[in-house]
């Protein structure tokens, strides 16, 4: 078990350069530590290519689904409502929601990426419903 993150920081730089053991969630690397892998290391390593490609880890007992580090720019709008508000809406708390996520929750430090005042911050956060 203690090669484990090891393991994840070598399959994320064989698959994306980019990627370090940091772009992962605490929460997925605690599913993916607490992971008995009978498929031993190839079914990490695929769990990781998996992860990467669609956000989705896939374990068995784990019905878990996250947004992969390279899916972190992608936002969907939704374009059944025609109220230009409410898409405006809809993206910005996308965009926050994603930023909380990336910041692991840090309302002060996710603010300051953001470059908006806390009090602004704050405000968006409430009128968005983002708890």
């Amino acid at each position: 078990r203690q090669d484990i993150p090891f393991l994840v920081e070598y399959f994320l730089k064989k698959h994306d350069k980019n990627l370090t053991l940091e772009s992962i969630p605490k929460k997925i690397m605690d599913h993916i530590y607490h992971y008995d892998w009978p498929g031993n290391i190839r079914e990490l390593q695929n769990t990781l290519q998996r992860y990467i490609a669609v956000g989705d880890l896939g374990l068995t007992g784990f019905n878990v689904t996250y947004h992969s580090p390279k899916m972190e720019n992608y936002i969907e709008i939704d374009t059944t409502n025609n109220d230009l508000q409410s898409a405006i809406d809809s993206f910005e708390r996308q965009y926050i929601l994603r930023a909380l996520l990336n910041n692991h929750w840090n309302k002060k430090k996710t603010a300051e990426k953001l470059s908006v005042s806390r009090n602004t911050f704050f405000r968006k956060i409430k009128k968005l419903d983002i708890n």
